[in-house]
């Protein structure tokens, strides 16, 4: 049951952010967060309503914490990547290559990662989910 609160708060949130309703989405997606701080995509949407705020730091932080508390999914890493490349504070194609090394013995995890290495030499080409 609380999952199920915390996944539609999510899916409020994606909708307000339709709107460009931030705010609101933002409250939506740390209530989502409150109910389920395990989810590393809540931490992701949040990662992607801070970039549209300009909160660059604060981005950070969220995809940060989505790739920690689920490293299986690849969007916090990808964000990461691409709010580090933007403030030029690490170097993406140095920790794309560490990432690909790391994941060359799997070959589902191997091929996620090579996509997010191609968005982050490319960034003009990203895309998130509103």
């Amino acid at each position: 049951m609380r999952d199920q609160a915390a996944y539609k708060a999510h899916e409020q949130a994606l909708a307000a952010a339709q709107k460009n309703d931030f705010n609101g989405a933002l409250s939506l997606i740390d209530k989502a967060i409150q109910q389920q701080p395990k989810e590393g995509l809540f931490f992701a949407t949040k990662g992607q309503l801070k970039m549209a705020q300009k909160d660059d730091a604060g981005a950070l932080q969220a995809f940060q914490q989505a790739a920690k508390v689920n490293p299986e999914y690849y969007l916090g890493f990808l964000g990461t990547g691409l709010m580090q490349k933007k403030s030029r504070s690490g170097s993406c194609s140095q920790r794309v290559a560490a990432i690909e090394h790391e994941t060359a013995g799997d070959a589902s995890r191997s091929v996620s990662f090579g996509r997010i290495g191609a968005v982050l030499r490319r960034p003009q080409r990203r895309a998130f989910i509103f």
